[in-house]
């Protein structure tokens, strides 16, 4: 990560620029998508497509957990170093 100073205090203003592109991202797949009525599905069936996906990401999620769980102690160890102000 960059330091605040680094980028003469401007770091506030990229997340906040981060939240704003991702919030128009977000509006743009919620009314371009034709399985959803205000952010909700409507469609009847699952397809396949759609039950693949949705098995990835959990599939995908359990593996990222399973993989900071085991890496525990060199994140923290990682995190302190880095936040300690040494």
């Amino acid at each position: 990560m960059i330091h605040d100073r680094a980028l003469g205090g401007n770091v506030t203003y990229l997340y906040l620029a981060d939240i704003a592109v991702h919030a128009v991202w977000d509006l743009i797949c919620f009314t371009c998508d034709g399985k959803l009525n205000h952010g909700m599905m409507v469609q009847q069936s699952v397809d396949p497509g759609l039950l693949a996906e949705c098995a990835t990401n959990i599939a995908l999620g359990i593996i990222a957990v399973m993989m900071i769980y085991r890496n525990k102690e060199k994140i923290v160890s990682i995190w302190d170093k880095k936040w300690s102000g040494r």
